[in-house]
């Protein structure tokens, strides 16, 4: 204030600071708007199928990629993108802002459940409407679900996983991937190849053995 005069010499103020004139009174009245700051998480869940109809949830098969939207009255704002892999039996998360000025909300991975590998989206403000996508991949069908007595089921038409139906779920479309982590399922077949290379080396002898007994 100088000399009578009130100025506002940040323009970002204008959203949350604002006046009024009253020319009876000559006053000047100042309103201010001071968010509630209430915010919540958004979790969800990420599943993975093998082929077929078979509801065995696998390993973590390999890096996704998601995107989280808000969704607003007249178009939807891209907030931030996720990549989420497997790093020597751990889950990492890389997070890009795709709000200039803004860091992407954090998205922390919860522990695994039975190969039902959580997420949380932390600190969304409360009220907002947010939901995610998957990125396509090949030979995986994308699919959202929820849980109805106690099971995982797909919803029809779903295109992406909100706080409703909050599971994504991975199903291989070309075959039973080998583990991500290189855990039993990748050790059958190295134990497989070392048996056969063995069985291999022992028909090997035998058959010297015997060419040696037929020439003497």
């Amino acid at each position: 204030e100088r000399n009578g005069t009130v100025t506002m010499n940040d323009a970002s103020h204008v959203q949350w600071l604002t006046s009024s004139h009253d020319g009876t009174s000559g006053m000047t009245v100042f309103t201010m708007t001071i968010p509630n700051g209430k915010v919540e998480d958004f979790c969800f869940h990420k599943i993975w199928y093998p082929p077929g109809d078979s509801v065995e949830r696998l390993e973590w098969q390999k890096d996704i990629t998601l995107t989280l939207y808000k969704n607003e009255q007249t178009h939807d704002i891209t907030v931030a993108e996720y990549v989420i892999g497997m790093d020597n039996g751990r889950l990492f998360v890389r997070a890009t802002s795709k709000i200039t000025g803004k860091t992407a909300p954090e998205l922390v991975a919860g522990d695994p459940v039975d190969h039902d590998y959580i997420f949380t989206i932390k600190d969304l403000p409360v009220g907002d409407d947010y939901y995610l996508k998957e990125t396509e991949m090949d030979e995986y069908l994308i699919q959202y679900g929820k849980v109805d007595n106690g099971e995982i089921v797909i919803v029809p038409g779903a295109d992406k996983a909100t706080e409703e139906h909050n599971y994504i779920v991975n199903r291989n479309t070309a075959g039973y991937e080998l583990p991500y982590t290189g855990g039993a399922g990748r050790k059958i077949f190295y134990i497989l190849g070392i048996l056969i290379a063995g069985l291999a080396g022992i028909g090997l002898v035998i058959k010297k053995k015997n060419e040696v007994k037929g020439s003497a």
